[in-house]
């Protein structure tokens, strides 16, 4: 009675490096990947969706050392893409959008290694074909900055002009999605851009033991979003809407050779902007902490013990639900016998799902042989069964949750 989900990845890919003649090498590559996804709605009444993305890429990266220690980078990259989006609504009415292109971008890259105490980086990205119609500016232009006034402390800055071509489409009205599909941004859209602007210090307690604090600023424009006034099959489904996000990362790092220790802590704000109205998007978390630890005990044995900690998502709570006529052929009836409860939604995404944590453990054991490393492992996902909500049917008022305590046994081998 409930839609099943379909998920299928393919990937293959080969790199060739060469030392052409030192200080001059290069990397070669070239990929091939497949992403299928597929709603299938059985008995319920989730329309059927169905998401393909092909994707052939091929890339030629160079970098030149000089004496001075600098470091030259430069590159091409192609990629032939694909994507393919089948939809059909609760009428039959089926839609299948289907886009192609060629992105051939290159790089320069030049990074400062001659100073002890300064470190500079130079980029520029170009483009030379793009996958959307209204592709970005030509030249992406980044730079980074470091500045180490003693060796025990570490300041950088770093700032940079970004675009994207292929993006996911992200429904706000809806409470939790499993299916996202990807696409090429439509003819009629502008693509996505960035700019990134981040400022960091790093402190070195001693050579084990790092502390590490960014601020970044992120103003966002042309972000994909659904089109709510959409109201005859002559409007676009997508409109373009601006964005920003701001905030704090806190990261503490221990590492010796039986001990690793790493936290993460980030206090941060998303926004979206329809038409000067900000509201937060389904993926804005204001905090969020991990914490891993993993233990090195000898003769192939480890452990490792995870703690994550996130406040809420937002979403669009239900203010409330009213009788809503349905049409029919013949409307004299329609007055007393076919009235259907619809919803009142609130302000969008102004609720909050609960508070999300979890510990997972693992330990495994590794094996040396001649021609191959084997591992062995076990691991226990949600280790004390915490009840995380996943959704809350808004038809049934029916909690979801997410994974329960689940155990699992594992074997890697690496050839």
């Amino acid at each position: 009675f409930r839609e099943d989900y379909y998920v299928n990845n393919l990937l293959a890919g080969l790199n060739w490096r060469k030392v052409w003649s030192s200080p001059l090498f290069s990397v070669f590559k070239v990929s091939y990947s497949k992403f299928e996804a597929e709603v299938l709605p059985n008995y319920s009444e989730a329309p059927p969706r169905k998401n393909i993305l092909s994707d052939f890429s091929t890339q030629f990266n160079f970098t030149y050392i000089y004496d001075s220690r600098d470091e030259l980078g430069f590159g091409v990259q192609s990629t032939i893409l694909s994507t393919e989006l089948m939809m059909e609504n609760l009428t039959g009415q089926v839609t299948n959008f289907i886009q192609s292109g060629w992105d051939l971008s290159f790089y320069f890259n030049y990074k400062f290694f001659r100073w002890d105490r300064i470190g500079l980086d130079l980029g520029v990205r170009g483009k030379l074909l793009g996958l959307a119609e209204k592709r970005p500016f030509i030249f992406e232009p980044r730079l980074s900055f470091t500045y180490l006034p003693s060796s025990i402390f570490a300041l950088r800055f770093s700032v940079g002009r970004y675009s994207q071509e292929i993006v996911t489409l992200s429904d706000e009205n809806e409470l939790i999605s499993i299916f996202e599909p990807w696409i090429i941004v439509p003819d009629y859209l502008n693509a996505p851009q960035a700019t990134h602007v981040i400022l960091g210090v790093k402190t070195f307690i001693s050579d084990k033991f790092s502390i590490e604090t960014e601020a970044y600023y992120k103003d966002l424009t042309n972000l994909i979003d659904i089109n709510e006034q959409k109201f005859n099959a002559n409007f676009f489904d997508y409109i373009n809407v601006d964005g920003e996000a701001y905030g704090v990362e806190l990261l503490l790092k221990y590492e010796d050779q039986f001990l690793f220790f790493k936290t993460g802590y980030t206090l941060s704000w998303a926004y979206k902007i329809n038409d000067g109205v900000k509201y937060y998007p389904r993926y804005d978390r204001r905090h969020s902490l991990n914490v891993l630890t993993g233990f090195n005990f000898g003769r192939g044995w480890n452990t490792s013990v995870t703690w994550t900690y996130a406040t809420g998502m937002p979403f669009t709570p239900i203010a409330g639900y009213y009788d809503r006529l349905q049409n029919e052929e013949n409307p004299i009836w329609a007055f007393w016998k076919n009235y259907v409860p619809s919803t009142y939604w609130d302000a969008r995404n102004t609720g909050r799902l609960p508070v999300y944590h979890r510990l997972d453990i693992s330990m495994s054991k590794e094996f040396q042989f001649d021609l191959a490393e084997i591992t062995f492992g076990a691991s226990i996902i949600n280790v004390y069964n915490r009840e995380n909500i996943f959704y809350f049917d808004r038809k049934t008022g029916e909690r979801v949750n997410m994974l329960p305590f689940m155990p699992s046994v594992f074997i890697k081998v690496k050839i």
